[in-house]
């Protein structure tokens, strides 16, 4: 397996995308070939400036930045275990389209989750997501701060029963557990029964509570169907809880490794008034979160 990870040099943090594949890969029976990938702001002269001393003098300053981005980025490349080390490279351009033309010859894309503030995810979106969108391998996005956590030996896959495709990513998601050598838990998420509390009438909430008690039951064992197309060996337990998606998953992730969720290709203005759980995920969740794209 080849993994791409892109790291941000300038972000104090940059580290922690290797560390955190490294974690990730501890029970693969098959280590990944990790590449280090950095993509720089161009270097050079603008084409407006025209004095040759100016010109020389910003080409000097931009050959020097690069040779110390290759010491950081040598430096990053080191810190992964020999038997993951591939190589390391610098790239220019943006880098959402840098990140997918590596994809072509790779089976993951990995890099760091940035935490923005509401209206900058609004405006700017997510080169994460961007990336999700556009390529067709899965991607890992390892979120700042600490240090990883410790190993659990489990995945999370959400699953929404309510969906026509509720078996979205699943065989992909079971691959995938299989290959870390994870166990691999389903959970469905119901926010519908957050609006039973708005309802007055006690003898309407009871029969409310009693309906919701018998679907849960159903949900249950739906994933435990569904839960037969994962390998025995990695098959773990199904899950019903309350409350709002990305924001359970985000709870829960604590007790696991990885949290995977499928995404689906949705652009302009359909995600802007209807969002995405995945995208929602990714600027708040302590686990890495993998992006697997949705295929039935």
């Amino acid at each position: 397996m080849r993994w791409v990870a892109g790291v941000n040099l300038e972000d104090e943090e940059a580290g922690n995308v290797v560390a955190g594949l490294v974690a990730l890969a501890a029970r693969a029976a098959e280590p990944p070939t990790v590449d280090l990938v950095y993509v720089a702001t161009p270097g050079g002269a603008p084409s407006w400036i025209t004095d040759p001393l100016s010109r020389e003098a910003l080409a000097k300053f931009a050959n020097e930045s690069r040779a110390t981005d290759r010491l950081q980025l040598d430096a990053l490349h080191r810190k992964l275990p020999e038997s993951m080390r591939g190589g390391f490279s610098i790239e220019e351009g943006k880098p959402a389209t840098v990140l997918a033309d590596q994809a072509k010859n790779a089976s993951l894309i990995a890099l760091a989750g940035r935490r923005r503030g509401a209206l900058d995810r609004l405006l700017l979106g997510s080169v994460a997501a961007k990336v999700a969108r556009t390529v067709d391998v899965p991607v890992l996005v390892i979120p700042g701060g600490a240090n990883p956590a410790a190993p659990t030996g489990r995945a999370l896959f959400g699953v929404n029963l309510r969906a026509q495709d509720a078996g979205v990513g699943l065989d992909e998601a079971a691959r995938w557990a299989d290959r870390l050598g994870l166990a691999l838990d389903l959970v469905h998420v119901d926010h519908e029964r957050l609006h039973v509390p708005y309802v007055l009438d006690p003898e309407v909430r009871q029969r409310l509570d009693q309906e919701w008690e018998t679907l849960r039951d159903r949900d249950v064992t739906t994933l435990q169907d569904l839960l037969r197309r994962v390998p025995a060996t990695r098959r773990g337990n199904p899950r019903v809880e309350e409350g709002e998606p990305s924001d359970m998953l985000c709870e829960l992730a604590d007790a696991y490794d990885l949290v995977m969720v499928a995404t689906h290709a949705r652009t302009g203005m359909e995600r802007l008034m209807v969002g995405s759980v995945a995208e929602r995920i990714i600027p708040k969740c302590a686990r890495p979160v993998l992006l697997l794209r949705a295929t039935a």
